[in-house]
């Protein structure tokens, strides 16, 4: 069984050129605070709000966090 995850803070340009197949494959979601991404994870967002904008079943076995590219939430 794969593994799924969530990656961010990235761009939608970002997850189409370098996590594509990843996403395809329904592993990876990507994410960040503009809501051009697969989803949209706020700095006012708490893990309850975050875990139901997740498709069903969804629920992440780890999150990758890109540092560079923005504030992470304080809820991951």
């Amino acid at each position: 069984m794969a593994l799924r995850y969530l990656f961010g803070l990235v761009s939608a340009h970002f997850a189409q050129e370098y996590l594509h197949g990843e996403r395809q494959a329904g592993r990876c979601l990507c994410f960040n605070a503009a809501g051009t991404a697969d989803l949209t994870i706020g700095p006012g967002d708490d893990w309850e709000q975050v875990t139901q904008r997740l498709p069903a079943g969804g629920q992440p076995d780890f999150i990758v966090l890109a540092l560079g590219h923005g504030n992470v939430p304080p809820c991951l």
